[in-house]
């Protein structure tokens, strides 16, 4: 949980590169995040986005990430 500049603490979803396992900062977290729906494919947040002070309603599709196919 975080502040988020909000006087309270908020839920926050993070984005985080499964080669590495650190935190991702090519999208900003997702604060006050709610789980909405969920399937045995994927599940759904929702919540906002804060980008330059500015707060942005967003959700997202989370599913399992396919391996790339390499070919020699």
């Amino acid at each position: 949980m975080s502040r988020c500049g909000a006087r309270r603490y908020v839920r926050a979803a993070r984005l985080f590169d499964g080669e590495r396992a650190i935190y991702s900062d090519k999208l900003p977290e997702l604060l006050d995040a709610r789980l909405m729906a969920m399937s045995p494919q994927a599940f759904t947040l929702a919540g906002f986005e804060r980008v330059a002070r500015v707060d942005y309603a967003q959700s997202c599709l989370v599913s399992e990430v396919q391996p790339r196919s390499t070919t020699l």
